[in-house]
Formats: structure tokens, C-alpha cells, sequence
């Protein structure tokens, strides 16, 4: 790590994001596109954060129970296609994995009696099954992804970093949270002794609305309102970096009655999913337009800035994608200092499609945004 971040005429301090990574139609590709940035030594990232679903351990679950050997070795076979695969990406800088819910199954750790997804029948039929399925992956988050609830280091004075996996401690129940109250401490204490601006990474994105029976999201917890408050009363920016929606955007809004600026990159999938499963696949969602989304008390509400979104791919002819799909990508975000203050820069890649010419992936078309300026 730099002791601090470089000047407008040195090579930014730059780390790549991207999240959901579906093995079956990629072929190494989503990898070699992010090993190709370090052709170019402008734009090499030097660290990089994986927000989640990695791995899909959830698709092709089956139909009837495994023991736990079984569930091991299924779990490691995924896992070690999803590797081989993204080797590129994996050798090259630091990595720090967040955990999403397909690192364990579709919607965790909710799962219904009588689940209509039939990969998870027959884990919300046999309680036994299941608690050898869940033991399992989360030997694949701990020891595989090497994953830690909250994790925080700086960049000198410049900018602080944290973290944070919301989703493998997360309760059933709203009013226990996302994460164990040690662990949301940890969280608060990180924005509200921030010296510099902040980037806060995590598996789902900030500026959401309340989640369904099919998927839950952060505001459906009680300790999403508690984190807003700390941001709105905090001294400093904050940046979200996060995915798991199967589409891209950035957004930015001020947080509550505060100065403060919320600036979030959503970038998924670096690899969609595809044939049946492909009817997950989305495009951006812009229709909010005022944040927080949900009721918040004591958070103003402010309206909402979308500053990029990734372009969407629908072809009738390819059979392996049955609905309209985000354009395959992974994105960089780069970090400097001009005129004492903080910038950053954020680039989407095309993560299917290189330049011929030089063999770097091509930017996404339209994603244009200008450097935003971090208190």
C-alpha cells in the first residue's frame, strides 16, 4: 500500500470491483479482460474487492440430501471451477471477497418451507440437510475466500477503506440485523471516526428499497437506519462499492440533512447467468428518485443523481440468454489527489469483448463519468 494516494500526474492509486460470477458461458474471459489492464501501466489496478456470488454453490442443488462429505466435495467442485476460470483476476494484486447470498444458497439465510425453487427443496425439507449444506459453505467463505466480517485499513490520511461482509452473519430476524452487534459497532465506529472520505465495500448496494420473500434487502433490517444516521451525521463522503443486482450503475444523492455525499457503483455480473437460471438477468434501475427509499426517521430525503449506467445486451437469436441482460463487465475505480482534495475516477469494462489492437478490454459504451470530487 502507498502511504499515500498519488498525486493528478502519477499513476493512481486504482482498485477493480466486480461481483456475480456464473461459470458456464464465461470461458476464462471475465479473468483474462481484468489481466489485460495490466498491459497498460496506467491502468493496472493495484488492489481489488469481490463483492460476492463468486461462486454459485446454490445452482443444482438436487433433490435429495447429501452427507457431509458430499456436501464438501459438491461445494469444492464448484469453487474450483469458478477459480480455474478466474485465475487471471485471482493471481494479479491483493483481493479482498465479500460473501453474497450464492455463496451459501439463494436468499440466505432465509429459506422457506416447501421452497418453490427446486434447487432448494430439498434443503427447506430436511433441517438436517441443510445444517450440513450451511457448515459446508461457510467453510468455503472462511477458508477459500479467507473472509472476515469487517476490514479497514487507510491510505495514509487520504482515505479510509472498510469491508464489510453483511451477509454471513445476517439474522432472520429484522431487528437482530445484518451483522452481530460487535461487528456493527466495528461498522459505526469506522464512519464515525472518519478523518478522510470513506469507501465502504459490500455484497448489496445502499440505495435499495425493502426486499421480498425471494430476496431480501439491507433496509429490511433495523440497523440500515442506524448506519444512514451514522453517514448523515458523520464529517465525511462516503463511497459504496457493492453489486449482486445483475446490473450496473453509479449513483450519487446528499445523505439526510448533512453535506455529506453518498457516491455508489453497482457493477454486476462479471459473468451472467444463462439458459433457465438466465431469467435473473436485469438492466439498470433508475426509477428511484428519492433517498433513503425507505422511511427513516430523522433522514430527510434527497433526490437521487444517476451519473452512469452499464449498456444491456437482448439478442433473440442466442438461445443461452432468454430476457434482456447487463453487459458483462467489471470496473475500476481510481483514487488521487488534485488540488488538496480527494478525486476519483470510475471505467467499466467490457469483460467479453478486447480492442484487437492492443488486447485491453474495451470501455463500456456511454459510461462517461467525470471525476468526482470526495470531502
Amino acid at each position: 500500500m502507498p502511504e499515500s494516494l498519488p498525486t493528478a500526474l502519477e499513476k493512481p492509486f486504482t482498485v477493480g470491483i466486480g461481483s456475480c460470477f456464473y461459470t458456464k458461458h464465461d470461458g476464462g474471459r471475465a479473468g483474462q479482460a481484468y489481466e489485460a489492464l495490466y498491459g497498460d501501466e496506467k491502468l493496472k489496478p493495484d488492489i481489488k474487492f469481490l463483492a460476492g456470488d463468486q461462486v454459485y454453490v446454490d445452482i443444482g442443488l438436487g433433490l435429495y440430501p447429501l452427507n457431509d462429505e458430499d456436501c464438501q466435495d459438491r461445494i469444492a467442485d464448484d469453487y474450483a471451477e469458478s477459480w480455474e476460470l478466474l485465475r487471471s483476476l485471482l493471481r494479479r494484486g491483493g483481493t479482498w471477497m465479500l460473501a453474497d447470498d450464492h455463496e451459501y444458497w439463494n436468499n440466505y439465510p432465509y429459506l422457506k418451507k416447501f421452497e418453490k425453487n427446486p434447487y432448494l427443496l430439498t434443503l427447506s425439507l430436511n433441517d438436517d440437510f441443510k445444517q450440513r449444506w450451511e457448515s459446508a459453505a461457510k467453510v468455503g467463505v472462511e477458508v477459500v475466500q479467507q473472509m472476515q466480517t469487517i476490514r479497514t485499513f487507510n491510505i495514509g490520511n487520504d482515505i479510509s477503506f472498510c469491508v464489510a461482509d453483511l451477509r454471513s452473519e445476517r439474522s432472520q430476524q429484522p431487528d437482530q440485523g445484518f451483522v452481530s452487534e460487535v461487528s456493527f459497532e466495528i461498522l459505526i465506529s469506522w464512519v464515525n471516526t472518519l478523518t478522510s472520505a470513506g469507501v465502504l465495500v459490500i455484497p448489496q448496494p445502499l440505495i435499495a428499497s425493502e426486499g421480498n420473500d425471494n430476496d431480501a434487502n439491507l433496509p429490511d433490517w433495523n440497523q440500515y437506519g442506524e448506519l444512514l444516521t451514522a453517514i448523515q451525521n458523520g464529517s465525511h463522503d462516503i463511497v459504496v462499492l457493492t453489486g449482486d443486482v445483475h446490473y450496473g450503475r453509479v449513483a450519487q444523492v446528499q445523505v439526510g440533512s448533512s453535506n455529506n455525499k453518498l457516491v455508489e457503483v453497482i457493477t454486476s455480473p462479471m459473468s451472467n447467468l444463462s439458459e433457465l437460471n438466465g431469467i435473473a438477468a436485469s438492466g439498470p434501475d433508475l426509477s428511484k428518485r428519492m433517498f433513503p427509499l425507505v422511511d427513516v426517521p430523522g433522514i430527510p430525503r434527497n433526490k437521487i443523481k444517476y451519473l452512469g449506467k452499464i449498456s444491456t445486451e437482448s439478442r433473440w437469436w442466442d438461445l443461452r440468454y432468454p430476457v434482456k441482460r447487463t453487459t458483462e463487465h467489471f470496473m475500476t475505480v481510481e483514487f488521487y489527489r488534485e488540488g488538496g482534495a480527494t478525486n476519483m475516477k470510475i471505467h467499466a469494462w467490457d469483460a467479453r469483448n478486447p480492442v484487437k489492437k492492443t488486447g485491453l478490454p474495451k470501455k463500456i459504451t456511454g459510461f462517461n463519468i467525470k471525476p468526482i470530487i470526495l470531502n
